[in-house]
């Protein structure tokens, strides 16, 4: 690495780690004060079983971040951000790619996530739009689900373009626990018999979801 982009890589990580320290403690206090909302929402509001069953989801996938050790931090940020950074380089100059490629990194909750959803977005898209797209979808929401997301878009992809299938992967993968996977290809399998490998795939996340 070069040495001045080596610097502005160390300043850019070393400014996000300030940031994350100051701001975790005010978080846990927003968190708390959303889950009391969310109590009280869920006997005075009515919600209809959708919502119920959403919610439920939504609050598994939490637990799930939570019983990471560190959910919120990249086994290795430095390459997360060199990938970033070549990527941006593409379109921009040192200086902005270096300022994208630390924003980005911000967001990013899994980097072989990253990896494929680019790829993928690649076949479509240009460098920067690709990027951007990924970045937007690699979020905490899917850490650790790549292996439903590839599942997903194979089955998606017979009906997409690449960039579409991955998206509706990558969106559906975000709305399931951590485990669906199993429960997915089976779910898949017998839906397979009667519809298309798309459709199948849209029908086995109804149905994981609502479980």
């Amino acid at each position: 690495m070069k040495p001045f982009k080596f610097l502005l890589a160390i300043v850019v990580m070393s400014m996000a780690c300030k940031s994350y320290a100051e701001s975790n403690s005010n978080l846990m206090l927003e968190i708390a004060g959303l889950s009391r909302s969310l109590e009280q929402r869920v006997y005075t509001c009515g919600p209809s079983q959708n919502q119920l069953l959403q919610v439920r989801a939504k609050l598994f996938e939490a637990l799930d971040i939570l019983k990471n050790d560190n959910p919120s931090e990249l086994s290795d940020p430095q390459r997360c951000f060199e990938y970033l950074y070549d990527k941006y380089y593409l379109t921009y100059n040192s200086s902005q790619s270096t300022e994208k490629a630390g924003a980005a990194l911000k967001l990013v909750g899994d980097f072989e996530v990253l990896q494929f959803l680019y790829d993928c977005h690649y076949k479509t898209l240009s460098s920067s739009a690709a990027i951007d797209l990924a970045v937007s979808q690699a979020s905490f929401r899917v850490q650790g689900k790549l292996p439903i997301i590839t599942y997903a878009y194979e089955r998606y992809y017979t009906a997409l373009n690449a960039s579409q299938a991955a998206t509706k992967a990558v969106t559906n993968s975000a709305n399931v626990s951590l485990n669906a996977l199993p429960f997915l290809k089976s779910t898949y399998e017998k839906f397979y018999k009667s519809y298309s490998a798309s459709q199948s795939m849209d029908k086995a996340f109804e149905l994981v979801l609502k479980q």
